[in-house]
């Protein structure tokens, strides 16, 4: 059971997007789409080492409550990441991206809350518009 005071850390949720450059290039861009206070929790990690470069991977389960047009939209349909911790204004942050790679409602009958599964690897060959 969550309770609201879970919702501890404050996160943006991006939305992936092709641009196009003025020479008529495209290119994938994140855009902010949400910013919302989430519950975090690190489950699981690996790394590999080949090729003289170490590859790492963690699986981060991001939470929060399904309120909002925004968040209700936010779904498998298109592609997603987490942006986190959230631009605070202070240049003292690191902030990593973490790619959404499923959605699971719970809550109730109205589906109170949205719990992303999130991963630190790249999936940008696999983003869907």
């Amino acid at each position: 059971m969550i309770s609201i005071g879970d919702l501890n850390e404050y996160i943006t949720i991006q939305r992936a997007t092709i641009t196009t450059d003025s020479m008529g290039g495209q290119r994938l861009s994140w855009l902010d789409y949400v910013s919302t206070y989430a519950k975090i929790e690190w489950k699981e990690g690996s790394s590999d080492e080949s090729n003289n470069k170490i590859d790492s991977d963690m699986q981060i389960e991001v939470t929060v409550r399904n309120i909002g047009a925004n968040l209700q939209q936010v779904s498998g349909r298109q592609s997603f990441r987490i942006k986190y911790p959230a631009d605070t204004g202070t240049e003292d942050n690191m902030v990593g991206y973490w790619n959404v790679n499923g959605i699971k409602l719970h809550g109730g009958q109205y589906n109170r809350y949205k719990t992303m599964y999130c991963s630190t690897t790249s999936i940008d060959n696999h983003i869907i518009l």
